[in-house]
């Protein structure tokens, strides 16, 4: 596996207004720093929600095709998957551009609409020029190796190595073992919306049978693909569940629920 950081940032369009805050504050009668007050810039700008919301999506695609290894930043990624992820990226990336430069384009006609709704709130000097905008937003990504225990460039003591290779022995394993719970979550969180897909309950407390969704389906179909080339440490627990559920729903036909029902009762992958 290699580690990846994706670095997504834009332009906010809000800012905080003090100002107004204190006016507030001094009006209710509120100790100063009561109130937080910050200013849509843009108002309802189609074009800056658009870009935000794509942004948003990519970081969620990311998340759902990597494993966590760090509290925060780099992202484990099996080796075998990285031209995929890059591939992927590009077209993001493609994306990303064109609608940011959508909002370029629409900028100053926000400007102007702001101006006309914000009313005594709008001030110019809020609003960057179109160049500065376009530089806050940025789309990056890197490539790293995931550390090897004693793979420390740094020159000391004999004792303050070995106790550098326990210490990061000891999070390695650790984070390892987080990659690989978040497997079995993943694999649970599956099972269970198309348990609940499947069980209706009605008011009376009997449950029915309901309805599976294709989009479920191919989603966890999907998973137990992904699942194979996520298990680093070849754990044969996760390569049996994965194995057995993907044979169990391959060629299910949709309409015979009772069988699906059955392939959920028969799997077990209830993991803490």
């Amino acid at each position: 596996a290699v580690l990846v950081e994706l670095n997504l940032s834009y332009w906010s369009g809000k800012k905080t207004d003090r100002k107004t805050a204190k006016e507030v504050e001094a009006d209710k009668g509120a100790t100063t720093k009561a109130l937080n007050t910050q200013k849509i810039l843009l108002g309802d700008c189609k074009e800056h929600a658009a870009v935000v919301k794509y942004l948003a999506r990519v970081r969620t695609w990311s998340n759902s095709v990597t494993l966590p290894w760090s509290d925060s930043g780099p992202r484990m990624l099996p080796a075998v998957k990285i031209f995929d992820y890059k591939h992927t990226l590009q077209q993001h990336e493609d994306k990303i551009n064109e609608l940011v430069q959508e909002f370029l384009d629409a900028y100053r006609n926000a400007i102007q609409a702001a101006q006309f709704s914000m009313g005594t709130l709008f001030d110019a000097s809020d609003y960057p020029d179109v160049a500065e905008i376009a530089g806050k937003f940025a789309f990056s990504y890197t490539f790293t190796p995931v550390p090897e225990v004693g793979d420390f460039r740094v020159t000391i003591g004999q004792q303050g190595l070995a106790e550098l290779r326990d210490q990061y022995e000891v999070q390695y394993t650790r984070r390892l073992e987080d990659a690989m719970k978040e497997n079995w979550s993943r694999l649970h969180s599956a099972l269970s919306t198309m348990s609940n897909q499947l069980r209706v309950e009605g008011k009376d407390g009997a449950t029915s049978t309901g309805k599976l969704y294709a989009s479920t389906l191919d989603g966890i179909l999907e998973l137990c693909d992904m699942l194979g080339d996520f298990n680093l440490t070849g754990d044969p627990e996760l390569e049996k569940a994965r194995r057995d559920l993907k044979m169990t729903l391959q060629g299910v036909d949709l309409n015979a629920a009772g069988f699906v029902r059955r392939a959920v009762a028969d799997t077990d992958v209830d993991r803490g």
